[in-house]
């Protein structure tokens, strides 16, 4: 959260300062006639843009407002990084599904305060309930129910777009509405100004010098319909501005602030006050089942922050710990509370983690604090990169947590034990949309809501990315391949000793690729892998009777030394539970486009590539002509393996034939370099199709390749 002067001075971010007091509202004893006595209406379907499709913000198309960076390199060994328990070969995506747009009412634009996110009784979200304020004055406000739907994975087949839609919106010319909770039925909001054009009942009337509030909807059996909606009760609350609210099975816990704040706690039935506990600039409330956690500042020029812990049903503190750390003077400052763990986000003092007790207290100290992000050279103001917001949510067997660092965009990392793991950043993109920046970022399961200022409502799917694209199809090998393969290249049994030359590695059957005969469509389909190395399968073409390495190296990789994810056909060619998550019979095409007769494709596996969700250039290749495999040329000489593997200057690194039962075309890779390793050539096993079947059908042969100089075995 910037500070208001940053906010008014030239606009950028998100008013997320709550507990200041405002102008009063605009000509509060004549409001606007509302078109009947709840105001919830349904809203042009054009404020939710929706992705096309599902792209993942960390490869090649990004949503224009959101980038992904930092990643962090991890070790390439296969399986999990015990310490934090997830997976250090896969990357942690940002999947772009919807752009909610600001609001404008009267000139002012509206942006989001918080949200509320409903379940549907497991972790995937249904609802969102959003609420917005403006920056500074005058009181303008929202609160709007979002809808979100087809939320998993896309399907092999007929896959269903994630998709926001805006169900209803209600707008408050009067008042800030800047936060929200649900439950059973009722939503509960809190914010600051009049609510006397909305709410008509005696016990509640408007006061300028205390315009904070609490208000209760209820929804009826329907939430998503606006005609059941029905405005139950408003309450007015202490000082400037309702910050904060949250909801047990029994209670109301409202906060308000900034000076004469109070926590304050009432019976969710009947809306009697059971406790108020006088609190200054209450900046954030969270539950447990342990109880509740309140943060607040001190209202002193040293904006000192404290965390309370406090019994929600009696109101009282059982702890209370002044922080060693800073806030910024009415900025926005939250915590994250699970069973285990505290999170606080402290501004410029970045995040500060708490381990809890088994009953819900917390110790004198973090057991680690995130710095805040790093200050760009030459930025304008160091205030604008600060950490205002906290999140944490489950996903898989991972915790999750997401910061709001202001300028500085969501710093994802998961939290495992003791340890907290950087995963990355996802940044504004200031260059096109310059007037945004993240205050605040909560999850629901995998689903992630990041508030961008003026740059609107973003929502992802976060998954995790293994290196393996989405299957076209699932399909079945013959019987004769599934059983003979096996077999025929059995795990740590050197080749070369187990074929007569003749029978496998005489020429030109080693220098064989892929050479269409007739215009096609190309697949690859995985059969197995034996490597102890997380290997990346790419291809490359050529015309003639063999490649020019120059030409091979610049189809495969780009000038800037990366690897082309154009060429790339399986970032990470290993199976389920060894690194990767391939299982048999995964169909891909390679490329997008039919290749034309004469075309001739060769393969390479870039040796070692996947590194912490990345193609990596490690500079060790092994293609399918032995001639550029022209590596330890020195151990060619007097090598009882030079007869049959070092062919034309180079190593032989893979094998090529043409299943005798099903008439498949066998690729297999050796990923050690000749002369040294096992020479088992299955490390890597594929085959090479022209069509693709029904999922789940049967592989078939193919027809529009030349084969005539390859071996049927």
């Amino acid at each position: 959260m910037k500070n208001t002067i940053k906010l008014f001075g030239i606009g950028l971010f998100l008013a997320m300062a709550v507990s200041c007091a405002k102008n009063e509202p605009s000509n509060p004893d004549n409001p606007q006639p509302l078109p009947n006595d709840k105001g919830f209406v349904k809203y042009p379907s054009d404020r939710v843009s929706n992705a096309g499709s599902l792209e993942e913000l960390n490869r090649s198309t990004q949503d224009p407002d959101l980038i992904l960076g930092n990643y962090v390199e991890q070790a390439a060994t296969k399986g999990l990084d015990s310490r934090l328990d997830y997976n250090i070969n896969s990357a942690y995506t940002f999947r772009f599904i919807a752009h909610v747009k600001n609001i404008e009412l009267n000139g002012y634009q509206l942006q989001a305060t918080h949200v509320k996110i409903i379940d549907n009784g497991t972790s995937r979200p249904r609802y969102a309930i959003v609420t917005y304020n403006t920056r500074l004055s005058p009181y303008r406000g929202a609160i709007e129910l979002l809808e979100l739907s087809n939320l998993d994975e896309p399907a092999v087949s007929d896959p269903a777009t994630p998709k926001a839609t805006s169900v209803w919106l209600r707008t408050f010319e009067n008042a800030d509405i800047n936060n929200v909770d649900y439950r059973d039925g009722y939503i509960y909001i809190v914010g600051a100004g009049n609510l006397s054009d909305w709410y008509t009942g005696s016990d509640y009337k408007y006061s300028s010098s205390t315009p904070a509030f609490l208000a209760v909807i209820k929804t009826g059996t329907n939430i998503a319909d606006p005609a059941t909606i029905s405005v139950e009760k408003v309450i007015k609350l202490p000082s400037f501005a309702g910050t904060n609210v949250k909801t047990t099975a029994s209670s109301i816990i409202a906060a308000s602030g900034d000076r004469n704040g109070a926590l304050v706690i009432l019976n969710r039935l009947t809306y009697e006050e059971i406790r108020r506990i006088s609190i200054n600039d209450i900046r954030s409330l969270e539950l447990n089942t342990k109880g509740l956690y309140v943060l607040n500042g001190t209202m002193s020029d040293e904006q000192q922050a404290s965390v309370r812990f406090i019994n929600p049903t009696t109101g009282n503190v059982i702890n209370t710990l002044n922080l060693q750390a800073q806030q910024q003077r009415e900025a926005k400052s939250e915590l994250s509370v699970t069973e285990k763990h505290m999170m606080v986000a402290l501004n410029e003092g970045g995040t500060q983690i708490f381990r809890l007790t088994a009953d819900g207290n917390f110790p004198a100290t973090p057991i680690q604090t995130v710095p805040r992000p790093a200050i760009p050279s030459g930025a304008s103001n160091p205030q604008d990169y600060v950490t205002n917001g906290v999140s944490n949510a489950e996903v898989g067997n991972n915790s999750f947590i997401t910061m709001a660092n202001g300028a500085g965009g969501v710093t994802v990392g998961i939290l495992g034990g003791s340890a907290f793991r950087d995963i990355g950043t996802l940044q504004p993109d200031k260059q096109n949309t310059p007037k945004q920046s993240i205050n605040f970022v909560v999850m629901k399961g995998n689903v992630m809501f990041v508030a961008s200022g003026l740059g609107g409502l973003k929502i992802l799917v976060v998954g995790e990315d293994n290196g393996v694209p989405v299957p076209i199809g699932n399909v079945l090998f013959c019987n004769s391949l599934n059983t003979t393969l096996p077999s025929f290249l059995p795990e740590g049994v050197n080749a070369f000793t187990k074929f007569p030359q003749s029978q496998l590695f005489e020429a030109p059957i080693t220098a064989m690729n892929v050479n269409v005969a007739t215009q096609t469509n190309l697949y690859v389909t995985f059969f197995d892998e034996g490597a102890s190395l997380l290997n990346t399968l790419v291809y490359y073409t050529y015309t003639g009777s063999a490649p020019v390495k120059a030409d091979v190296m610049s189809q495969i990789v780009n000038p800037d030394g990366e690897i082309n994810l154009n060429r790339v056909i399986y970032k990470n060619i290993s199976k389920m539970n060894a690194g990767g998550g391939l299982v048999r019979g995964h169909l891909t095409q390679i490329g997008k486009t039919p290749f034309p007769a004469g075309t001739k494709i060769g393969f390479a596996l870039v040796v070692d590539a996947w590194r912490g969700g990345k193609v990596r250039n490690t500079g060790n290749f092994r293609f399918t002509h032995p001639a550029l495999n022209n590596y330890n040329i020195a151990n060619a000489n007097n090598n009882p393996l030079t007869g049959q593997a070092f062919i034309n200057g180079g190593w032989l690194a893979h094998v090529m034939y043409k299943d005798a039962g099903c008439n498949n075309f066998v690729v297999a890779f050796e990923d050690i370099a000749l002369p040294f390793g096992d020479k088992d050539f299955n490390d890597i096993v594929f085959v090479v199709s022209d069509r693709q079947p029904a999922d789940g059908s049967m592989l078939q042969a193919s027809t529009s390749f030349d084969t005539s100089n390859l071996k049927t075995l």
